[in-house]
């Protein structure tokens, strides 16, 4: 465990802020190891509202890895806290969180309890940010359940709001999503146009698991227009920026798309090991 002192609650608050800035840039499993020293620190120091912020922090940390019941455990200790200091805020923030943690599971019918929850606080408290970000994740529920037409309705709707916003991260997802959904609006140059932004803005900002999502984009829509050496360029950089991640699947389907790139291209050493990686 990574040990960190404090001298004051103020110096907690902003270290606690520079780590949910850099979360999505950085190693999640690191972070963790920074915010249990906090978490222990806070609790030592009787801070509850600090403690709460770290737990749910802790929580999106499990959910980077992919390790879903600890992001569920962390969220709902989180969202105690929450309720019983009347933080209503965080508490949309835990059941925001909630709905991701629930949905990869397969959950979607809790999933988007937890979701509507939240928008219901985000509301109430007229919370642009939070209204945007769990509406966001809604539209990831529609499109993980195969309603791309209502995924790509609010995505579209959310465009303008999320640029006002001015949050690389919600704007790169948000990019990134309405590239994928091209075959409802029928327009591969916005599509293009919309992951090639998210990749600029990416590398611009450090957002190494989104670029690494602009980059598969990027290269599936290149593939589709029969732009092979291109498409290659772009998804070969692609593996590296999620490691520390833990999401196999998304690994696994990069690999895959690599390795159909290597064979396309004629290379089938590069291409056996790719795949081989991806069967293990």
């Amino acid at each position: 465990m990574i040990f960190v002192i404090f001298a004051s609650p103020d110096a907690l608050r902003t270290a606690l802020a520079e780590l949910d800035r850099t979360l999505h840039q950085g190693d999640p499993a690191l972070a963790q190891a920074t915010l249990e020293s906090m978490l222990a620190e806070a609790r030592a120091a009787g801070h509850r509202d600090l403690e709460a912020e770290v737990l749910c922090l802790l929580g999106l940390c499990g959910f980077f890895q992919c390790d879903y019941p600890s992001a569920i455990r962390r969220a709902d200790q989180a969202l105690s806290l929450a309720r019983s200091l009347g933080a209503r805020a965080l508490e949309s923030r835990c059941l925001n969180l909630l709905g991701m943690a629930h949905r990869p599971a397969g959950l979607t019918a809790e999933a988007l309890e937890y979701y509507l929850a939240s928008l219901k606080l985000a509301q109430e408290l007229q919370d642009d940010r939070a209204r945007c970000r769990v509406m966001t994740n809604i539209a990831a529920l529609h499109m993980y359940l195969g309603h791309t037409e209502q995924a790509y309705e609010i995505h579209s709707e959310l465009l303008a709001p999320v640029r006002a916003l001015n949050d690389p991260v919600y704007l790169a997802d948000l990019l990134i999503c309405l590239a994928q959904e091209w075959p409802v609006y029928q327009d591969p140059e916005q599509a293009l146009a919309y992951a090639h932004e998210a990749l600029t803005l990416c590398q611009d900002t450090g957002l190494r698991p989104f670029e690494c999502r602009a980059r598969t984009v990027l290269g599936q829509l290149l593939l589709d227009r029969g732009q092979l050496p291109e498409a290659l360029e772009m998804v070969r950089p692609a593996p590296g920026l999620i490691a520390g991640y833990g999401n196999s699947e998304t690994l696994n389907e990069l690999r895959l798309l690599l390795g159909r790139l290597y064979l396309a291209q004629g290379y089938p050493q590069q291409a056996a090991a790719v795949l081989g990686e991806a069967l293990v």
